[in-house]
């Protein structure tokens, strides 16, 4: 399997398993509809192409801070797909794809992310030297539907 590799906060870096995404898109600030009462990680919804996709500030969700934006307030979005469902993981930048046949994965120590560990499989290494830790797009799928 391959991984999309993208970039939160404080330089974490995340992997999305390819076959779960969709497309990637650039919006502005402005065309985020807030919605009151959720979450702070969930910044709001957009309408892409005539349907709703919520948009979740991954950085935010594991306690790495908001995620930065950049001079035109774009930000950048994966569209992430799950159970024929459709949701948006605000990045900070995306890098690469990582061919996954090398790879192998450790469980995460509980006090790297704290209680948001739920929202991590486990880390691998990156051919740079960096580490990724690897989405797991399920259980951040339940927390959107809570």
């Amino acid at each position: 399997m391959d991984y999309f590799i993208a970039e939160l906060g404080q330089s974490q870096i995340i992997g999305i398993p390819l076959n779960m995404t969709g497309e990637v898109i650039s919006i502005g600030v402005a065309q985020v509809c807030p919605i009151p009462g959720v979450k702070p990680s969930l910044l709001g919804a957009i309408a892409l192409r005539g349907k709703l996709l919520w948009l979740l500030d991954l950085s935010l969700l594991l306690n790495f801070g908001p995620t930065s934006q950049n001079r035109t307030n774009k930000l950048t979005v994966l569209v992430a797909k799950y159970n024929q469902k459709k949701f948006g993981l605000v990045v900070k930048k995306l890098r690469n794809i990582q061919r996954g046949e090398n790879l192998k994965f450790q469980l995460i120590n509980q006090s790297e992310l704290g209680e948001n560990i739920r929202y991590i499989k486990g880390k691998s290494d990156l051919a740079e030297g960096d580490d990724f830790n690897l989405v797991d797009l399920e259980a951040i799928y339940k927390y959107i539907n809570q």
